[in-house]
């Protein structure tokens, strides 16, 4: 079902074409991010990484509406360094439990 009776077919080659632009623009994203994530020093490539790729490129504009709810990559090490002092420390007390009843 067409909503406008005036656009006929598409040609051809236009989803080739179309295809190809996206395989370029996703490409040229994805090492931007990386770069981002090497600058970083991080072994894998996050929602932050991209986010921070996207605000710093002026032509991303349009994408910010999809990463504006995205942690930034600082809080999301706080989070990350939160959850391993908290992980730590319940280790620390299961083992002084340990220590208290074999004592």
């Amino acid at each position: 079902m067409r909503i406008d009776d005036e656009i006929g077919k598409v040609a051809l080659p236009v989803p080739v074409m179309i295809s190809r632009a996206l395989e370029l623009f996703v490409s040229s994203l994805l090492i931007k991010a990386g770069d981002v994530t090497m600058q970083k020093s991080a072994r894998t490539l996050t929602l932050a990484h991209l986010k921070q790729c996207i605000y710093s490129d002026s032509r991303l504009d349009f994408l910010k509406e999809l990463v504006k709810s995205t942690p930034d990559h600082s809080e999301e090490c706080n989070d990350i360094a939160d959850s391993a002092v908290i992980q730590n420390n319940q280790v620390s007390n299961n083992d002084s439990d340990e220590e208290t009843l074999s004592s």
